[in-house]
């Protein structure tokens, strides 16, 4: 696989790159408890009891915390009433996405309906590959619970962003009356996918490569990548949740480009694309906006 660098140079052809690099640019830093967090998790070795301690000093995210440890994307059937069992039941990978999604959305008041649609997607999509890959039996859980959820963070930045949240509301209100792709109806407006914020906001925070390489190529046909059996197994599995969900949220026709997306996915046979699709659904069915809201 070519680096996260490489990789990213095709992009840096399209007109509106020096735009993207300036909207990276201005996303304010993490704030030093976060950061001290995530420096903390990058330890060979996590003293889970210190790390509650270090998240212990921000009463605002260690509530976050609680309450993600409690929603339906983990689905536990006791409450989580201490970090320290919130930490020990999430997994070191998703619980360092977590903290910076919870701490990420102090900033961003979702006060459009396509911000909202964002953060409902991104945490449901996290439940649906987390639950699928329970089912397969994948030794990725935790990677593509975290891919899942911080996967929209370029779809915030933008959606808050002064001069193009216009666009993005636009865009999903034709996408909801049109049964069309927003996706590629966000493309068509500003000149380039969301995918590609989040993929270098990632970077910019230090984030595995292969996360990055993944959020990167979210729009990218499958069959265009020559990588290794695994890394492309997960983006093959991430690439299918987004596409499902964004094809039942909005009623796509068979004829749309999502649907051509899932069947391109499809024909690769990395997994079993109709269990994909059974959890997929039983997300949608089983949790609404306001229930995965914290």
């Amino acid at each position: 696989m070519k680096s996260f660098e490489e990789n990213l140079t095709k992009f840096a052809a399209i007109p509106q790159w020096n735009q993207i690099v300036e909207i990276v640019a201005e996303v304010p830093p993490l704030s030093k408890t976060v950061q001290d967090a995530i420096d903390f998790l990058q330890q060979p070795e996590v003293d889970l009891k210190k790390l509650s301690e270090i998240l212990g000093k921000d009463v605002g995210l260690s509530s976050k915390i609680l309450k993600v440890a409690n929603s339906p994307l983990f689905a536990r059937p006791r409450e989580i009433t201490s970090v320290l069992s919130a930490t020990s039941i999430m997994g070191l990978k998703t619980l360092r996405a977590i903290i910076v999604s919870a701490s990420f959305k102090e900033s961003i008041n979702l006060d459009s309906q396509y911000l909202k649609f964002s953060w409902y997607k991104g945490l449901t999509v996290s439940r649906a590959l987390r639950m699928t890959c329970e089912k397969l039996s994948t030794d990725f859980s935790d990677e593509l619970t975290t891919i899942g959820i911080l996967h929209v963070l370029g779809d915030l930045v933008l959606g808050s962003h002064p001069v193009i949240k216009a666009s993005l509301n636009e865009a999903y209100t034709y996408a909801v009356e049109n049964k069309d792709d927003l996706t590629f109806l966000i493309e068509d407006r500003i000149g380039f996918k969301p995918s590609l914020v989040s993929a270098m906001l990632l970077k910019k925070w230090s984030f595995p490569e292969e996360v990055c390489l993944i959020n990167l190529h979210r729009e990218t046909p499958i069959e265009m990548l020559d990588w290794p059996l695994k890394p492309l197994k997960k983006l093959a599995l991430f690439q299918a949740t987004c596409w499902l969900f964004e094809k039942n949220f909005f009623n796509l026709t068979e004829k749309s480009l999502a649907s051509r997306f899932c069947e391109s996915v499809k024909k690769v046979q990395l997994f079993n694309f109709e269990l994909l699709e059974q959890q997929v659904f039983e997300v949608l069915r089983a949790v609404d906006l306001e229930r995965l809201e914290f």
